[in-house]
């Protein structure tokens, strides 16, 4: 009887490591996309007379909508999981972000703006389940000690998913190397990948918290704890401080691929190479 309990701790352990690999792993196999495809003249996304200042504006806008929506969905989302539970939350985020990158794979395989927004944006509103990963681990933690020890088996998990994640969407959104590749495909398999780990977690976890039904959803929490943060004198430096490295590095990580773009003309698999270093 221990030892099918283990057995099964193992496996719900596996669930969520599962999916933070997946997580992180589907964030970082776009990186080496967006500047190429927002830039190349051969996408029709653009009139052929559209300057580049324009398409990097849109380029701005565009990348901001993931964590914008992010932003707005994660405290939603781990309110949920609390109040209905992990895995149910699980269930409903691994799809809608599936989802989410079936919408930015058409956006993209038919040069539409639009639905490549609203995949994004999909995609940005569910991405809360990294933080129910973290909580889920914390639940299944026999102690203090296995928490920090399974803590920082998810921080090693999600370098080398960023890392693989990179690799990977550099290769396979450069047309150069196949004719079969392009800049659709890594949201194809982030889609499809998102499916497998739905149907992972579906099989192998099983609920690991107390649902609160006396919990309430509001809208602008977010706002409420970013004030509640900088409120808590004991560690509102210490997220200013995180809020500044976080700032300076996306600077950093998103318009770096501009430049090697459009001023070196780096390719896909270059820029994905540049991307797996950064990781």
């Amino acid at each position: 009887m221990h030892s099918s309990r283990n057995y099964l701790q193992k496996l719900k352990l596996l669930s969520v490591f599962f999916t933070f690999f997946v997580d992180n792993l589907s964030w970082a196999i776009v990186f080496p996309v967006f500047a190429p495809f927002f830039l190349d003249a051969n996408h029709q996304i653009f009139s052929p007379e559209t300057s580049v200042a324009f398409k990097t504006m849109i380029l701005g806008i565009f990348l901001s909508v993931f964590p914008l929506a992010q932003f707005l969905g994660a405290p939603l989302i781990g309110e949920f999981a609390d109040k209905n539970g992990r895995r149910k939350a699980f269930i409903y985020t691994l799809f809608c972000t599936s989802t989410g990158f079936f919408l930015s794979a058409l956006g993209m395989q038919f040069d539409i703006l639009w639905i490549l927004f609203v995949g994004r944006f999909i995609s940005g509103l569910f991405s809360g389940n990294l933080s129910i990963c973290l909580a889920a681990v914390s639940d299944l933690s026999e102690d203090s000690s296995h928490r920090v020890k399974y803590f920082g088996y998810l921080a090693m998990t999600a370098g080398v998913s960023f890392i693989l994640g990179a690799f990977i969407g550099g290769r396979f959104s450069d047309e150069s190397l196949s004719p079969y590749f392009g800049p659709a495909l890594p949201f194809w398999i982030g889609s499809i990948i998102g499916l497998v780990n739905l149907v992972f977690m579906c099989l192998f976890f099983q609920e690991s918290f107390k649902k609160n039904p006396n919990i309430h959803f509001h809208f602008f929490d977010s706002m409420k704890n970013i004030r509640l943060a900088l409120r808590t004198k004991k560690i509102k430096t210490v997220y200013s401080v995180y809020f500044l490295f976080i700032f300076s590095w996306n600077i950093l990580m998103q318009f770096t691929h501009v430049v090697l773009v459009s001023q070196l003309k780096f390719s896909n698999s270059s820029l994905g190479n540049i991307v797996a270093l950064f990781g």
